[in-house]
């Protein structure tokens, strides 16, 4: 089982829980618990053998875990095989996609800001666009990783997003082409002379070098404070 947790955009722990490592380090269930998970394997079987509709064993499984992390707090979530796939295409800095932020505020998908020459930015995409469906999909209630998972594909493949923004009474459809997309993991720059300024944009395998590289880039300057920019990470 894979959990990760999402601290705003981008950064994440990954927890990995192995049965058997240490049987000592394990703590003894009561006779709660083991009511509790026989209510849950009673629920699975009673759905399989009455639901109108055929459902797999793995289908419910997966979502009784979306549902366990989602009450823990808004930033736990499952991460499936197919989800984690694209957990290590964000660490590699390389995907395809149309090059955009993204946040959730009050249940809805919120675009932080378009990473600047992609296909995102030059379909007018702005931040503050709430996106309202992606290909005919509604958003409300997806998950962030749903969500980055529908807007991701092959290059070259349409994309349809539908935005609803500030000021305008009707949706807006935007239709944009998946490119690959490369992201700059951290930017630096000297502020009034005096001043570094390093912004982590999104933690990737390359994210330690890269800050190391920029911070000697910046010292070359002698600075009397530095600011450490996370904002939407």
């Amino acid at each position: 089982i894979m959990l990760y947790r999402w601290y705003c955009w981008g950064c994440l722990l990954v927890v990995m829980v192995v049965t058997g490592v240490n049987a000592q380090a394990v703590p003894v269930a009561s006779d709660q618990d083991y009511r509790s998970l026989e209510l849950l394997t009673d629920v699975l079987v009673l759905v399989e053998d009455n639901y109108v509709h055929e459902v797999s064993v793995e289908q419910m499984v997966s979502g009784a875990l979306r549902g366990i992390l989602g009450t823990l707090d808004p930033h736990s979530s499952y991460m499936s095989p197919e989800v984690y796939q694209d957990f290590l295409a964000d660490t590699h800095g390389e995907y395809g996609g149309i090059g955009i932020e993204l946040t959730i505020r009050d249940r809805e998908l919120v675009v932080v800001a378009p990473l600047e020459g992609t296909p995102a930015f030059r379909a007018g995409i702005l931040p503050g666009d709430r996106i309202v469906a992606i290909d005919g999909r509604l958003t409300h209630d997806l998950d962030m990783m749903d969500a980055v998972r529908l807007m991701r594909g092959a290059e070259g493949e349409e994309l349809t997003l539908t935005i609803s923004r500030s000021g305008q009474t009707e949706p807006l459809d935007m239709r944009m082409v998946r490119e690959i997309i490369r992201v700059e993991s951290v930017r630096g720059e000297v502020l009034e002379g005096k001043y570094g300024y390093l912004r982590i944009v999104q933690f990737q395998e390359t994210t330690d070098s890269e800050v190391a590289a920029v911070l000697k880039e910046l010292n070359r300057a002698p600075l009397v404070g530095m600011i450490l920019d996370l904002r939407n990470n």
